[in-house]
């Protein structure tokens, strides 16, 4: 497989109705550099598979095709995500679901002028749209913009700074050692964020909204109830203190403690917190409000 200068993983299953906008976006982007797409097709049954072949017999050096002989996991997983991940080759990488798009052609040359010009950078990302299946409701900005340009892994650790991943593009740091923690239930774009700022920062574009994410029905994290996206969190976060070796620990004990925090003062029984989950999660905040609070020598200290 020739090596380019970018190179855009797109993961799908079951896309039939989104597949080849999204694939299409990062075609039709306007660079002067190379490019090429890796889809991988985690056993689709609705038609997806026929749309990224016709595809590539239309687009033979831009899309490089992967299809699992044996769907690995419903919907898009972790699992697959780590067996794409595998396949970049880039200079620079990019990420994009199956079902979502990017809305702007100069989304890439921007993002790759502005890493070949400030190498301290590990990635750069902007605000994306969210737009619901059927116009069930008016689209809008996925987050507010935070207020400040320069993100590195400490905000990412409080999630007082988080980038959807359809706006990521990475320098490819991790090209020769592909965490196998992608793989694990548990990691999710939080943590290949989190992964790229262990080495080095995340420039935000502010004024620019180049990239759609679509909220339907099938969708894994845009239908997931408030409760359990909050339990998902703190479980994730205690893994990629783990996972980092705890060389941010000052900085994640702080962030479980009041991720715990949040969650039983919103969670209620009738949104899904239940008397166990209340007890443990208890608990696991009295633990990390005793490490947080608890002096031992870290090359930070969280503010």
């Amino acid at each position: 497989m020739q090596t380019p200068y970018v190179n855009v993983l797109v993961i799908t299953y079951n896309h039939a109705s989104y597949i080849r906008q999204a694939i299409m976006s990062v075609i039709e982007q306007e660079v002067d550099f190379s490019l090429t797409v890796n889809v991988l097709d985690d056993c689709s049954t609705d038609g997806t598979q026929d749309i990224i072949r016709a595809l590539k017999q239309e687009y033979p050096d831009k899309i490089n095709l992967f299809i699992n002989e044996k769907n690995i996991g419903y919907k898009v997983t972790q699992k697959n995500f780590h067996k794409g991940f595998k396949t970049l080759n880039g200079k620079y990488i990019s990420i994009l679901e199956g079902d979502d798009y990017w809305s702007d052609t100069g989304k890439l040359q921007k993002q790759i002028d502005f890493l070949d010009n400030n190498p301290e950078y590990v990635g750069c990302a902007h605000n994306t749209l969210k737009v619901y299946e059927n116009s069930t409701r008016e689209p809008h900005l996925f987050l507010p913009p935070p207020d400040k340009e320069r993100h590195d892994i400490h905000d990412l650790i409080m999630i007082s700074s988080y980038f959807h991943t359809t706006t990521l593009t990475y320098r490819h740091v991790l090209k020769d050692q592909v965490p196998e923690y992608f793989a694990n239930p548990l990691s999710c774009d939080l943590f290949l964020t989190m992964a790229h700022a262990h080495h080095g920062p995340i420039r935000f574009f502010a004024e620019d909204v180049m990239a759609g994410y679509r909220d339907h029905e099938n969708g894994r994290f845009s239908r997931m109830s408030d409760v359990k996206g909050w339990i998902f969190n703190i479980d994730g976060l205690r893994q990629y203190n783990k996972w980092l070796g705890y060389k941010y620990r000052d900085t994640f004990n702080k962030s479980i403690y009041r991720y715990c925090t949040h969650l039983l003062h919103q969670g209620t029984a009738a949104n899904g917190l239940t008397l166990f989950k209340r007890l443990k999660y208890r608990a696991i905040m009295r633990y990390y409000r005793y490490l947080s609070r608890k002096p031992h020598k870290s090359y930070y200290s969280a503010s």
